[in-house]
């Protein structure tokens, strides 16, 4: 790119933004349109202060005025794929004696510049396609790709030539911006955290909205216990006072229990289901909504055609595998979740190692059609502590309008499938992530 001249018609640039952002290139992204003319403009008037990342953030992407640029990258991450679209404009350029636009690395002020486009090559598909390295661009196209680059061209911070006709008019323009930052953002706030809480509301609707109180079912694990005739005999023997019926036994090697003192129980409920449980509870109460605990063997089919279900477990959980078994994403084998629609798909827990992380994974099903004809919500884990995640994800109003975000228009009454991985430590989760969803 040529150095930048000493004057360019302000109309001249005027024109080049406006043809730029009409090009197929730009059309199909309206935050980077937005961002390039805001740094177009403001680069005419030579105010520095507004190209800086924190207050484009808080202008141009709607973020609070002292918000973390480190947490949050959106300028980064934008003015980087303007850079990119930019190149691939003026590959596609035949006009050879258009004022040209770029925005260097190490800055967000554009510089203005005459010179011959880019001619037309094989580099518009390579750009696009990402076959090609910036070590293989014209220099100047590298720059204006390349965000590892950081651009000494000379003749970066000369003036761009008289300053535009409407500057007065513009700089008004931002001091009306900053006076609008504070109440804008106060009322996207406000704006946002509605829409979230609608959104969390829409999710737990059927809950609310039906006249019966929810019903919570909690699987349980399969178990043997020692007959009470076993442990009375072995406290006799050992002299152990008031152990009641639950302590451990020293069992040797060379002695066996016989088949008659095995006791089977389905009773024995994990300590991730117990929390998955609370938390639920806790949210149906939070949304005014009473609720009825079952387990074992305390549910019918009755009970969830008559009223809005949740079940909380996996494998431990009957009616869970028996109401997600035609689904798309089941759980698998022992220790996995499978895409029945690609089996290629697989997210298998990873082995337990002491206190090492340990990946688990989740289906949450909510099942506004389901076989029993009533609403039900599953949260089938494929170990314990995944149930306890999961309950955790669908309790916070943060976390669903992330979910549904992009959903499809009327979701609220669509069946829909999540698979989440969630990371826990000696079975304590402390993160959860989605891997997939699916609305049908």
């Amino acid at each position: 790119m040529q150095d930048p001249p000493t004057e360019i018609p302000a109309e001249l640039i005027d024109n080049a933004l406006r043809d730029i952002l009409a090009s197929s290139v730009f059309m199909s992204s309206k935050q980077c349109q937005l961002l390039f003319r805001y740094i177009v403009d403001f680069s005419l008037t030579r105010q520095d202060e507004l190209l800086r990342e924190r207050v484009i953030g808080a202008t141009v992407f709607g973020r609070a005025p002292d918000y973390d640029t480190g947490n949050d990258p959106i300028v980064r991450a934008r003015a980087a794929e303007v850079r990119k679209r930019l190149a691939q404009y003026y590959v596609d350029r035949q006009d050879k004696t258009a004022v040209q636009i770029s925005i260097p690395k190490g800055s967000y002020r554009a510089v203005f510049s005459y010179g011959p486009s880019f001619p037309q090559t094989e580099w518009g598909d390579e750009i696009a396609e990402g076959n090609k390295t910036t070590e293989d661009l014209p220099q100047s196209l590298a720059l204006a790709v390349d965000d590892s680059k950081i651009t000494t061209e000379e003749g970066l911070d000369r003036p761009v030539g008289r300053r535009h006709p409407l500057k007065s008019r513009r700089a008004l323009t931002v001091l009306l911006i900053f006076l609008a930052i504070p109440c804008g953002w106060l009322m996207f706030n406000s704006w946002h955290n509605q829409r979230r809480d609608n959104r969390f509301k829409q999710f737990w609707a059927p809950f609310s909205n039906s006249s019966r109180p929810a019903v919570i079912y909690i699987g349980a694990n399969s178990a043997y216990r020692l007959s009470r005739s076993y442990l009375e005999n072995y406290r006799r023997e050992h002299h152990i006072q008031n152990a009641g019926l639950d302590f451990f036994i020293d069992l040797q090697p060379s002695k066996s229990i016989s088949e008659a003192d095995l006791v089977p129980t389905n009773k024995l409920i994990g300590f991730g289901d117990v929390a998955a449980a609370g938390r639920i509870t806790s949210t149906l109460a939070g949304l005014g909504k009473t609720y009825d605990l079952r387990y074992g063997n305390d549910i019918t089919i009755t009970d969830m055609q008559s009223s809005p279900v949740v079940l909380i477990g996996g494998f431990s959980n009957a009616w869970t595998m028996e109401i997600t078994r035609h689904l798309r994403y089941t759980l698998d084998d022992i220790d996995k979740v499978v895409d029945n629609n690609d089996k290629s798909k697989v997210w298998r827990r990873s082995e337990d190692e002491g206190n090492k992380p340990q990946d688990d994974y989740a289906i949450l099903s909510r099942l506004t059609h389901s076989q029993t004809g009533g609403f039900v919500l599953s949260i089938a884990g494929v170990g314990s502590s995944s149930n306890q995640a999961t309950a955790d994800f669908v309790s916070d109003p943060l976390q669903i309008e992330k979910l549904l975000q992009n959903a499809p228009p009327g979701w609220e009454n669509m069946n829909m499938q999540v698979v989440l991985h969630t990371t826990t430590i000696d079975d304590v989760p402390t993160s959860i992530d989605v891997k997939a969803l699916y609305f049908w």
